[in-house]
């Protein structure tokens, strides 16, 4: 499953060419590192916010779709944030789980709404490789040969004939759009903390 990553490493980079740190020195650097990577996952998580409709539990460390991969320790000052790149359902971005006489209303950018005037509901098996809501998607039936617009983009698939089921961005695609915006502060922070513990230890 491909993913987007942020690694966390560059601000103390020069500490990298000694094979051999001071207990102290190392200790600062790996906690810095591992408290940036949090630092910079919920930075991330309030950028992404802002461009899609995603809901804090959704983007929770719990829900493994945005996580710290994996922590800088002794002997391994590199830490990595993950988002994961699978399909999410357009039906986790509907308003409700009934289609009404209007269509489906769906909610994909924070504050722009529209209808889906012929998509409905469909039960997907649990399993299928989609990020879903109670297992839910939604899909929409065309002419034989007729293709839902951005299906050329991952917004659609096509799961039998004339039968598509719809996706909205996935996390780890709102994730690749705002991981280099969180790296210089994350880095300021990084560099910062590492002083203080520093001085805190001496």
């Amino acid at each position: 499953m491909a993913a987007y990553e942020l690694v966390t490493v560059s601000g103390l980079q020069a500490l990298l060419k000694f094979k051999q740190l001071p207990k102290d020195i190392e200790t600062a650097a790996y906690r810095s590192i591992n408290k940036a990577l949090d630092r910079a996952r919920t930075d991330a998580v309030s950028r992404m916010q802002n461009q899609v409709n995603f809901t804090a539990s959704y983007l929770s460390p719990s829900g493994n779709r945005l996580n710290v991969a994996s922590r800088a320790s002794a002997g391994n000052l590199q830490g990595k944030i993950v988002g994961r790149d699978r399909p999410t359902s357009l039906a986790r971005f509907a308003t409700a789980t009934k289609a009404s006489k209007q269509g489906i209303l769906v909610q994909v950018k924070p504050g722009s709404v529209r209808y889906l005037k012929r998509a409905f509901f469909m039960r997907l098996r649990a399993g299928s490789g989609t990020e879903t809501q109670s297992n839910l998607g939604l899909a929409i039936r065309l002419p034989m040969g007729v293709r839902p617009r951005r299906a050329d983009k991952g917004g659609a698939k096509q799961i039998a004939p004339g039968l598509w089921l719809l996706y909205g961005p996935s996390v780890g695609q709102v994730f690749n759009t705002v991981r280099q915006d969180v790296v210089p502060a994350t880095l300021d922070f990084m560099e910062a903390e590492f002083e203080r513990l520093l001085a805190f230890n001496g």
